[in-house]
């Protein structure tokens, strides 16, 4: 005989144990600037955001940096765990200028036959650099301040954008 006893648990929620693996250099985990974030579907458009969420709940908002923003952001082991243990899409580094690090992100680079652009070879090829979330894109860490730019990626070129003091990264570990 089956037994047919409910044995879901309320007000659990599952995990992500995939994000156990995610490592990255001392250096990022060392930036007291992480949080989580998860895909969620932009109104009417059908656009897929990537969200970021403060590890002890709410959404990141107001001024990027700020003295409220940066208590709310934490560290890179606090951030995964939560990202775990919420079942979160993901962690993220929130970029500010005091530290001296930009993001430079390559959308849609990653060619069909896992090629990419000569270009990118040499910039990402003496720092840290994975692949984003897509897995058609690249993300690659620089000293520097490059400030915050954005070039949309179309038919036949890759779009490009750097963060350098405001918004946040994706973190993937997928090198």
């Amino acid at each position: 005989m089956q037994d047919e006893r409910d044995t879901s648990v309320p007000n659990v929620a599952s995990i992500a144990p995939q994000h156990r693996l995610i490592e990255v250099p001392e250096e990022l985990k060392a930036l007291p600037g992480w949080l989580v974030w998860r895909r969620e579907t932009a109104g009417n458009s059908g656009k897929q955001l990537k969200v970021p969420y403060y590890v002890e709940g709410g959404r990141r908002f107001g001024q990027q940096g700020s003295p409220q923003d940066r208590s709310k952001l934490t560290t890179f082991a606090i951030a995964r765990d939560e990202a775990i243990r919420r079942n979160m899409d993901g962690v993220g580094l929130a970029l500010l200028p005091d530290w001296g690090i930009t993001a430079l992100d390559f959308d849609k680079c990653v060619g069909t036959d896992g090629k990419l652009p000569h270009e990118i070879v040499e910039i990402i090829g003496s720092t840290y650099s994975e692949y984003s979330p897509s897995e058609i894109g690249i993300r690659a860490f620089v000293r520097g301040n490059f400030g915050n730019n954005k070039s949309f990626a179309n038919d036949e070129t890759y779009g490009f954008e750097t963060f350098n003091t405001t918004g946040f990264v994706t973190i993937t570990g997928n090198t």
